[in-house]
């Protein structure tokens, strides 16, 4: 959610640097002018970055201790523990069909029940895979840029980026808002699911 959050108050400081941009651009402005102008926006967008790696790992961490659970209980499936880690690393990459497939996986193993393989898995987990995985390359192939930019990129091309990708900057902020929330109530469900299963007290449960 923190990641989620820098992404959008990225895409509203690029939206109020525009005229910073086309100014430096157009020889109006200097080069120092335009950095100091944007410079908040490539602070937000370094914190973003560095809060990503950040949720990246936690979030392998909490997949390959759920499903390292799912293995000792055996519960075993195509899609194991190492299956947790790779999955982000292997092609398709971006798309992270592996690391939605594992999710669906998690999900079902985490069913309290001895017909968890039957279990029938929430729409939230597709939907998450919808707004992470494959919504955000709809916006590649319609605005025809391959990054966010920003972080050591020459300046004209900074500026240009500030200019000519305002949708997309806008739409990868709006999609990674709700890609966030879909991934919470995911996490939380699966979570809740999982410590039924294993017995465990969740961290609500136990403050109580």
């Amino acid at each position: 959610m923190i990641t989620a959050a820098l992404g959008v108050v990225y895409a509203v400081l690029n939206a109020f640097s525009v005229d910073d941009a086309r100014a430096y651009l157009d020889g109006v402005t200097t080069e120092d002018e335009f950095i100091a102008a944007y410079g908040g926006a490539l602070t937000v967008q370094l914190f973003q970055t560095l809060s990503q790696v950040a949720a990246g790992v936690l979030a392998v961490l909490w997949m390959f201790r759920v499903t390292a659970n799912h293995r000792d209980l055996g519960r075993d499936s195509f899609w194991g523990p190492a299956w947790a880690i790779a999955g982000w690393f292997v092609p398709p990459l971006i798309l992270y069909v592996i690391p939605f497939l594992v999710l669906r996986q998690m999900w079902k193993a985490s069913d309290p029940s001895a017909d968890w393989r039957s279990s029938r898995v929430p729409p939230v987990v597709g939907l998450w895979f919808i707004l992470y995985g494959v919504a955000p390359l709809a916006i590649v192939a319609a605005q025809g840029f391959g990054s966010m930019g920003g972080v050591g990129a020459g300046t004209d091309s900074v500026a240009e980026l500030v200019v000519d990708q305002q949708s997309a900057i806008w739409g990868a902020g709006v999609l990674g808002a709700l890609a966030a929330v879909a991934w919470v109530v995911m996490v939380r469900a699966i979570t809740e699911r999982h410590t039924a299963l294993t017995g465990e007290r969740s961290s609500s449960d136990a403050a109580g």
